[in-house]
């Protein structure tokens, strides 16, 4: 675990480098203080509501995990998802790798569940506001095109796995690599282990339906107040007029950025994309510049903060084994 910590922190000198320190402390200096503080509580409201989500659904797990346990445990997902290509993958691992004293099964199933019910809820956001951006804007066919295949290639992929969570995803995907000859015999050694996940996140599904709506409203709310923080961003950039609609949609469509593999913190597609959402909304330029170093200054903070959880615990190897002999 050590070593990923350390490979995060390397990462975060180079983007810190790589946006520029000059251009980072002009930004510091031109947007006033109390709308940095703002953005940064604001931040962390939204940490601690996701945090409480996953609390919920642990607790269906019967398993009684402090707040503050599951809070660095998000914190320290947070800093490894920064920092990788696929950041919702290796943000959910490093989640609940770092989690000690509990059975991991239930933990990996906690996780599953929660991440889950967060993308169901964002996805559906994400057809509102891409069916309202075609609607309403002119936007280039080429890139319509793109916001279309990319939602419909989304709600098709995680409505899939959702199903197939309720009969046993990760058996499922152990037997899929089997028929093409992949023989991962680890996880193949585990399969006693494999199925009892599945179980656990079945029976969530099963039992506990008023939980997953409950969690899945709150995913809803989760959404609207980080859209509202990004309405926050753009204010205090000087983007005047823009209304709290427009800027759900900003969040809406940029969502769209994550969940391509790229390079870490999503580098050049973050931005490209974004630059072609505020040419659609017609917000100028170097406004939308300036709020793209807004969101990465807030990223690379709670990332370099996720960075020190990670730094305190045990390594891999240990993790690994408290694993293999948790209940």
């Amino acid at each position: 675990m050590k070593v990923i910590a350390f490979l995060c922190l390397g990462l975060f000198i180079y983007i810190f480098f790589k946006e520029g320190p000059r251009v980072i402390w002009n930004l510091l200096k031109d947007i006033a203080w109390y709308n940095w503080i703002f953005l940064f509580f604001l931040r962390f409201i939204y940490l601690n509501l996701r945090t409480m989500n996953w609390g919920l659904i642990c607790r269906k797990f019967n398993m009684n995990v402090p707040f503050w346990k599951l809070f660095k445990a998000r914190l320290a997902g947070q800093a490894v998802g920064f920092f990788s290509p696929q950041p919702k993958i290796a943000a959910e691992a490093v989640r609940a790798l770092v989690l000690e004293d509990v059975s991991q099964r239930k933990v990996f199933a906690s996780v599953v569940v929660d991440k889950t019910t967060e993308l169901l809820a964002t996805i559906g956001l994400v057809v509102i506001g891409v069916i309202t951006a075609v609607i309403i804007f002119d936007i280039p066919p080429g890139l319509r095109l793109t916001f279309i295949i990319l939602t419909l290639f989304l709600v098709s992929v995680i409505g899939y796995f959702f199903k197939k969570q309720q009969k046993g995803l990760f058996i499922w995907l152990l037997d899929l690599m089997q028929k093409f000859r992949i023989k991962p015999w680890r996880l193949e050694s585990q399969r006693d282990k494999i199925q009892d996940t599945d179980l656990y996140i079945a029976d969530f599904y099963r039992f506990h339906k008023k939980t997953f709506t409950r969690v899945f409203l709150l995913y809803i709310l989760q959404f609207l107040l980080w859209a509202f923080e990004f309405h926050v961003s753009l204010l205090a950039v000087g983007a005047k007029g823009i209304t709290y609609p427009e800027s759900f949609l900003v969040l809406a469509l940029g969502n769209l950025a994550y969940t391509l593999p790229a390079v870490p913190a999503s580098l050049g597609i973050y931005e490209i994309t974004f630059i072609s959402i505020f040419k659609i909304l017609g917000i100028n330029d170097s406004l939308g510049i300036t709020f793209i170093l807004v969101r990465r200054v807030l990223g690379l903070f709670i990332s370099g903060i996720g960075i020190i959880p990670l730094l305190k615990r045990k390594s891999l190897c240990e993790l690994r084994k408290k694993a293999d002999s948790s209940p």
